[in-house]
């Protein structure tokens, strides 16, 4: 993704990662000083699946996300904001959450606005379960994308950003 925004803007592009595996929408809560202090140009908040294994409903995922979106919005001013859509658990999986992951897409494209857009990876990643099993874009048969599965989470950020 990186790569596609360096080529498209001919302009250098610093990737800061401060995620953790295992983490959900209520821990990115507690991480806003230090993306505050990075002062992002453009912030990818990508949650969910770990939501969904804890059942947070999509009312509260979204009032969580919009907290981040407003805190953001009113610390680092012009920074733009990409709702990442999770991708699906496998339906197998004691914690998946089949009909919670559509539920957060919503949510999210409920509170896209100005400045925040939604990149549905769970419609993408749907389409493809349909036709391919989990372990073919997955790395652990789960939950956790494997190189086809973060392809696939990469050109959906790329076409919302207009790469």
């Amino acid at each position: 993704l990186a790569d596609a925004l360096q080529q498209k803007y001919r302009s250098k592009v610093t990737v800061t990662n401060f995620s953790v595996g295992g983490m959900d929408v209520r821990w990115g809560l507690t991480q806003l000083d230090k993306v505050v202090a990075s002062t992002p140009d453009v912030l990818l908040l990508a949650f969910g699946m770990n939501d969904a294994s804890g059942r947070r409903t999509p009312d509260e995922f979204a009032r969580m996300s919009n907290e981040i979106i407003d805190t953001i919005a009113n610390k680092v001013p012009g920074c733009e904001v990409i709702l990442v859509a999770t991708m699906t658990g496998n339906p197998d999986w004691s914690y998946a959450a089949p009909e919670l992951y559509p539920k957060y897409r919503d949510a999210l494209l409920g509170i896209e606005t100005t400045g925040v857009a939604v990149a549905d990876v769970t419609a993408l990643w749907m389409a493809v379960v349909a036709k391919k099993s989990f372990m073919d874009i997955t790395g652990n048969g789960v939950n956790h994308p494997n190189d086809y599965g973060h392809r696939l989470y990469a050109m959906v950020l790329a076409a919302t950003l207009g790469c």
